[in-house]
């Protein structure tokens, strides 16, 4: 499990469990709020470099041409997409 800004815990008022895709590890975000937490979980993938979870600009145009860009999540500081089916956000449990 990665701990997504363990430095701010005792600020934000909620943590939350994230999953930005199938294999990936599951991210235990300090936020106030989902989207928060998302866009703390986006920013920290691009970080890594995670490209593959991301559609591409093009990707994203096409997408949205053919009518079916709200299918997806969107988030983080860059605006970043990603498809919503691989994406899991819930409050944090110690399950």
């Amino acid at each position: 499990m990665l701990e997504i800004n363990p430095e701010d815990k005792g600020f934000w008022k909620n943590t939350y469990a994230v999953i930005l895709n199938r294999h990936a590890d599951r991210m235990k975000v300090y936020a106030d709020n989902a989207q928060d937490a998302m866009d703390a979980a986006i920013d920290y993938a691009e970080a890594q470099g995670w490209e593959g979870y991301f559609l591409t600009l093009e990707e994203a145009q096409e997408i949205e041409a053919d009518g079916f860009l709200e299918d997806y999540t969107c988030g983080g500081n860059h605006g970043r997409f990603l498809s919503s089916l691989n994406v899991y956000l819930r409050e944090w449990t110690n399950e």
